[in-house]
């Protein structure tokens, strides 16, 4: 007894056989498919209905990897810059005003600190050196109560914070941040790589710090306060 076809069979023979309409080209423009409030459409018009379709959709990946591609270029530039004036400060002032400067005129940031880990200091212990209001002094027990997972992590963090880290980080600015990038700064001379200190830049714009941003870069600035804080900002 004959089998009868099923649209599967049919199906997989197709699969199988992708040349198969190759020398049929009167079978192929005999077949029509549903499309919509438009009725049908031959087989022909509908792949290549679907090729646009891919087309388009490979472009719009294309294009968001391009523009991930130039706002790393970008990242790069600043804080290879950032780096290079922050070697170049002979002194306390330079070293944090090179700081200053780049969190607000190159990273365009109003929202920014330093906060270095002594345990020695007070919890409210805030700098001497006017202007330079970004730079905290605080314990590693009072900055794990706030930014335990910041601190735990090791790694530089992108994207937005959670209101108990922004709020700690930024102040009085905090609830103004939508993005920030959270870098961990760790002792350039001890083997154990400890952690002294965390930078935190934070932004109005909720995409200007993003996770698909490459953090090769930013850690170059990581790396860069490690050798230089231990000599501009010493623990008392």
């Amino acid at each position: 007894m004959k089998k009868d076809l099923t649209e599967d069979d049919v199906a997989a023979f197709l699969e199988s056989h992708p040349d198969f309409f190759k020398h049929r080209d009167s079978l192929l423009l005999k077949l029509k498919l549903p499309h919509g409030k438009k009725g049908t459409v031959s087989l022909i018009e509908k792949q290549l209905a679907i090729l646009r379709e891919k087309h388009q959709i490979t472009n719009e990946k294309l294009n968001t990897l391009f523009g991930f591609a130039e706002r790393n270029e970008e990242i790069l530039n600043k804080c290879r810059k950032l780096a290079l004036n922050l070697i170049a400060a002979d002194n306390r002032e330079e070293f944090l005003e090179a700081m200053a400067k780049s969190f607000t005129q190159d990273f365009k940031c109003q929202a920014y600190s330093l906060i270095i880990f002594d345990d020695a200091a007070s919890v409210a212990d805030l700098p001497k050196t006017a202007p330079y209001h970004f730079i905290f002094r605080v314990t590693t027990k009072a900055a794990g109560k706030h930014a335990a997972a910041l601190i735990k992590t090791g790694t530089p963090v992108l994207g937005p914070l959670r209101p108990a880290e922004r709020d700690f980080l930024f102040r009085e600015k905090g609830k103004k941040v939508k993005s920030a990038v959270v870098l961990p700064v760790n002792a350039a001379d001890d083997k154990e790589h400890k952690q002294i200190a965390m930078l935190a830049i934070g932004s109005e714009d909720t995409n200007y710090f993003d996770t698909n941003m490459d953090t090769n870069f930013l850690g170059l600035v990581a790396d860069t306060l490690g050798r230089l804080i231990p000599k501009h900002l010493p623990t008392e």
